[in-house]
C-alpha cells in the first residue's frame, strides 16, 4: 500500500525540506484511517502551502496512540531526537493539540527527494490519503 501525507507547512524544519524522519497526526474527535499502515510502505509527502508532492519516504516503525486527554508530554517524548521533539518554534503545535483523542507518530527511513508530482487532486490543510485503488494513484501520482 502507499500514502500521501499532507504535511502542514508550520511543521516543517527548514524552508527548502520538511522534518521528513517523522510523522505526528494528532486528532479531537476523528479516529484516522491507519488501520491500514504498514512497516517498509512508501509514503510520499507534500506540504500544504504547495502544490507539487516532492520527497517520500519508507515507514520504518508506527505507533498509534488513542486516550481520553492523555498525556500530551508523553506523546511528544515519543519525538525525540527530531526537531518537533525540542525546537521551540513546534511549541505551539504541542499546546494546540493538548486535547487529542487519537493519533500516529510514523517514523520513515531512506527520505529521498523525487522529480515534483503534480496530483490532479487537491486536500486542504493536513490530510492522509491511502492510495488504495487505481483510481486514487491516478488523481495523486499520475499513475494507474
Amino acid at each position: 500500500m502507499e500514502h500521501i501525507a499532507i504535511q502542514n507547512a508550520a511543521l516543517i524544519s527548514s524552508k527548502n525540506r520538511p522534518d521528513t524522519g517523522i510523522l505526528c497526526r494528532l486528532y479531537k474527535s476523528k479516529k484516522p484511517p491507519f488501520e491500514s499502515v504498514g512497516r517498509n510502505e512508501m509514503v510520499y509527502l507534500k506540504l500544504s502551502n504547495e502544490n507539487t508532492i516532492k520527497w517520500r519516504g519508507r515507514i520504518n516503525k508506527f505507533k498509534y496512540v488513542e486516550g481520553e486527554y492523555e498525556d500530551i508530554d508523553k506523546v511528544r517524548k515519543m519525538t525525540e531526537g527530531f526537531p518537533l521533539y525540542d525546537d521551540p518554534k513546534y511549541d505551539d503545535f504541542w499546546r494546540e493539540h493538548r486535547n487529542y483523542r487519537f493519533g500516529t507518530i510514523i517514523w520513515l527511513e531512506d527520505v529521498e527527494e523525487i522529480e515534483p508530482v503534480y496530483p490532479k487532486a487537491r486536500s486542504h490543510g493536513s490530510a492522509w490519503i491511502v492510495l488504495d485503488s487505481e483510481y486514487l494513484r491516478k488523481e495523486w501520482l499520475g499513475e494507474s
